[in-house]
């Protein structure tokens, strides 16, 4: 029962924590880039195969002005999918990514919580 009660309140504060929408998760990404460090961030949005990943593609039509805030990084990212992000959109390169979706913030929040018990 503990260990029930335990998953439920991991679940409750990962979904606490995310955006309602895609668009929150795109402005979220943009303030992640602009805490990273200006080398960091040059080497990321560099990289090869700059890649947009969502849980699920969104229409084709709408994807310029989802990603409006990112404008000012100067990428063309290319689009994926991958259902095990849950929810959230993550931007890889063949250099380093930012992770910004559920699964990755419930794969911290069980890291942390393993670290805890040793």
């Amino acid at each position: 029962e503990r260990a029930r009660d335990l998953a439920g309140t991991i679940a409750a504060r990962a979904l606490a924590a995310q955006p309602h929408d895609l668009a929150g998760y795109v402005e979220r990404l943009a303030k992640a880039l602009d805490a990273l460090p200006e080398a960091e961030r040059a080497a990321l949005l560099e990289g090869d195969t700059l890649r947009l990943t969502t849980p699920v593609l969104p229409p084709e039509a709408e994807r310029d002005s989802l990603i409006a805030p990112l404008a000012r990084f100067g990428i063309a990212p290319v689009w994926a999918e991958d259902a095990t992000l849950i929810a959230g959109l993550d931007l890889t390169s063949s250099s380093g990514a930012v992770r910004n979706s559920l699964a990755h913030d419930l794969d911290l929040i069980a890291r942390a919580l393993g670290h805890e018990r040793n």
